[in-house]
């Protein structure tokens, strides 16, 4: 489990992927960024029951709007079948891979993914994250010119969410 505080920037105040979402979908958003089980590489428990319990008025269908929500705009990717969710910009909006023994943290916990799914989602964040913020701490060489253990991951199977093939 990751630490005890998360970090929400208030940019995403100014982001129009979140600030679309409706005010359930926002809610499930936070609920999930801030859930008990959520890692430091966006990966949590995704227990319907559970998360049905966070709020006393919330109902199934309340919550399948939002989650549907969240899923076809690809804020979050859900494996039903292994209960993982990812949130994708999560190692993003966290700015954790700025620290480069972060990227070691979330290598670790890569094996802990049971979901083909979320992995290859996840690897394709971080291949975007890479390609995009090349000079962020997690994906540079140490001072023995030695690469870093997260650039490992790259090379795995990657799944495009946006992708037509990709299933909601």
């Amino acid at each position: 489990m990751a630490g005890e505080y998360v970090l929400v920037r208030r940019a995403l105040w100014a982001d129009d992927v979140f600030t679309l979402l409706s005010p359930m979908a926002q809610w499930l958003y936070f609920a999930t960024l801030s859930a008990p089980s959520m890692e430091l590489n966006g990966v949590c428990e995704w227990r319907r029951k559970h998360i049905l319990k966070r709020a006393s008025a919330l109902t199934e269908e309340v919550l399948d709007m939002a989650e549907l929500e969240l899923r076809e705009r690809r804020v979050m990717v859900v494996d039903d079948e292994t209960e993982e969710a990812f949130l994708i910009r999560f190692m993003h909006e966290d700015g954790l891979l700025k620290q480069p023994n972060m990227g070691v943290a979330v290598h670790k916990l890569y094996p802990r993914i049971a979901s083909p799914k979320i992995r290859g989602v996840f690897v394709w964040e971080l291949q975007r994250l890479q390609m995009n913020e090349p000079d962020l701490g997690a994906f540079k060489h140490d001072k023995n010119g030695r690469p870093p253990v997260l650039m490992q991951l790259l090379g795995n199977n990657s799944i495009d969410p946006w992708g037509a093939d990709f299933d909601v």
